[in-house]
């Protein structure tokens, strides 16, 4: 009788493992060996016109940037700015003491006065002279001579407008204005201070230009070669390219490509790109990295499909694709971007393709499946 037990328990608990192991997978049709059929959501691959975009790190830089000298020596008189103003070109940055350079001026017109007087003087002698000489009542020696202090007294005038012209500008430079237009830095040197011209000048402060932008970037030799070789050197500008910072998960600031550098980094296989953004608001700042994706030019027909539809084996990517008899096929793929929330599918499908979206774990290739229908970006029923 305690032999008749174990043998009556092994038995029960043999007959429920086969009544659930029928129910579970008999009927659900999770075993194909059992003939049944694994259901899943299956949707047709999406072909679509789109530009294939490729993502590099890269930094912001100033379009223009200018360290501001003084081109004359002089006392610190006043400062126009405030640290991190925006200015335009031509605005009053810093004033020099003007009282030196405008006595110059000064001394350099009345040196031009004399000059033309005397000029004026040298004429009149020698047009007096120029019919004398004719009649012979005046030597050709003092012609000669008269003429020589004409040609002179005309080079004093034209030495004196140069001298006026460098006191002008010596006295224009005792104000020192911006450049181009862009955002200040801050006053390195403060007022009352006296600054000197030449080689050592000190730096009175820097200004950047904001608007346009630079981004700067490195693409390797494969994609150089396949998107950007074939692109005819007068379309390079046409050629769009996005930036994204630290901060922000997509590119929002749009703009283009404009020039790649003249030859490839042998060391790192890489080339230099420089992209321009538009930036009016000044959110761009020069030095601040940047996430840069740069796309092709034109669309091109591209296969899409959900993310959710890519099995992993080992290195291999596959999806597993339903045949004419609602079997799933097993299709190795090559993945690229992500388009608008879909990947894109460089091999391995082709348009029309009907895929497994949903349920890949239920199926194994050849078991029999039982598809529904779904949207291939919603993944829900198409009605």
């Amino acid at each position: 009788m305690n032999r008749i037990k174990p043998i009556l328990i092994a038995l029960i608990l043999g007959v429920v493992a086969y009544y659930a192991y029928t129910h579970f997978f008999g009927h659900s049709g999770g075993n194909p060996e059992m003939g049944g059929a694994a259901p899943v959501s299956v949707a047709t691959v999406v072909e679509k016109d789109t530009s294939e975009w490729t993502e590099f790190p890269g930094r912001l830089e100033a379009v223009n940037t200018a360290e501001i000298k003084p081109r004359v020596s002089g006392t610190i008189e006043k400062i126009h700015f405030k640290d991190g103003q925006m200015v335009k070109r031509g605005d009053l940055l810093f004033t020099l003491d003007t009282r030196p350079y405008a006595a110059d001026v000064a001394r350099a017109k009345g040196n031009l006065a004399a000059a033309n007087a005397t000029y004026v003087n040298t004429k009149i002698d020698f047009d007096r002279a120029a019919p004398l000489v004719e009649t012979g009542n005046i030597t050709k020696r003092e012609f000669d001579s008269r003429k020589s202090a004409l040609y002179s007294a005309e080079g004093r005038v034209i030495a004196a407008k140069g001298d006026l012209a460098l006191a002008q500008v010596n006295m224009d430079y005792a104000e020192v204005r911006a450049p181009f237009a862009g955002k200040m830095g801050r006053a390195e040197i403060t007022e009352g201070n006296v600054v000197n011209a030449g080689l050592q000048a000190p730096t009175l402060t820097w200004i950047v230009a904001l608007s346009p932008i630079y981004a700067s970037f490195e693409i390797d030799e494969q994609n150089f070669l396949s998107h950007v070789q074939k692109v005819p050197a007068d379309k390079v500008t046409s050629i769009p390219a996005e930036i994204g910072l630290a901060n922000q998960n997509n590119t929002p600031y749009k703009g283009h490509v404009q020039a790649f550098d003249n030859q490839l980094n042998v060391g790192s296989g890489t080339i230099r790109v420089r992209a321009i953004f538009e930036n009016a608001n000044g959110e761009l700042v020069p030095g601040l990295f940047a996430r840069v994706r740069m796309g092709s030019v034109g669309s091109e027909p591209t296969l899409l499909i959900n993310e959710k539809a890519i099995g992993t084996d080992q290195s291999k990517k596959f999806v597993f694709a339903v045949t004419a008899d609602n079997k799933a096929e097993y299709r190795e793929v090559t993945t690229g971007q992500t388009v608008d929330g879909l990947v894109v599918i460089k091999t391995g499908l082709k348009a029309g393709d009907k895929i497994i979206v949903n349920g890949l774990m239920r199926v194994r290739p050849g078991a029999p499946i039982m598809p529904e229908m779904v949207n291939m970006t919603t993944l829900e029923a198409v009605k």
